[in-house]
């Protein structure tokens, strides 16, 4: 049996792949170029388990029989590396946007918690001390100039700043 292992686009080497009967294991290992050959696996139904660290382990069952030659497996990432994205934002001292503070950008980090997007301020003008701080806005937040508090913290503290945030 002919195993190939990919992220969806790219081969993926050193995963361990198994097929079980319940009562016999047949197993193998990818190459770099993703595939491996099973041997000498009868017809019947199998479980088949594929894992790597840093990705989510593939099950399945799979019937093999004179017709079966391959199989092709897609793993995705445990843990994916988070979008980020760049918006511009002006700073406030109020809900109303009646005392403006600064502007800048920040970027999403991709760090989502009970309904909140984390934020990294990477410029703010003219107080260059929040550069680099990460605060929380409601990952339901629009871009269309509505204003929205900002939190120390998952939504449980405010930090006392809200923001508009518009497509940078």
């Amino acid at each position: 049996m002919s195993v190939s292992v990919t992220d969806g686009t790219d081969p993926i080497g050193n995963v361990d792949v198994t097929l079980s009967d319940g009562e016999n294991e047949y197993t193998g290992k990818t190459g770099s170029a993703g595939g491996c050959t099973i041997s000498n696996v009868p017809e019947g139904q199998y479980e088949v388990v594929a894992s790597k660290s840093g990705y989510v382990d593939y099950e399945s069952t799979l019937t093999v029989n004179s017709e079966t030659s391959s199989l092709s497996i897609v793993l995705e990432e445990s843990n994916p590396t988070p979008q980020t994205v760049n918006y511009a934002f002006t700073s406030y001292g109020d809900a109303q946007g009646e005392t403006e503070w600064g502007s800048g950008t920040v970027k999403t980090t991709g760090v989502v918690s009970g309904g909140y997007t984390e934020v990294e301020v990477l410029t703010n003008s003219p107080e260059e001390s929040f550069v680099g701080q990460k605060f929380y806005i409601t990952s339901d937040a629009q871009t269309n100039g509505t204003i929205y508090p900002l939190y120390t913290d998952a939504g449980t503290t405010s930090a006392g700043i809200y923001v508009s945030i518009t497509n940078e």
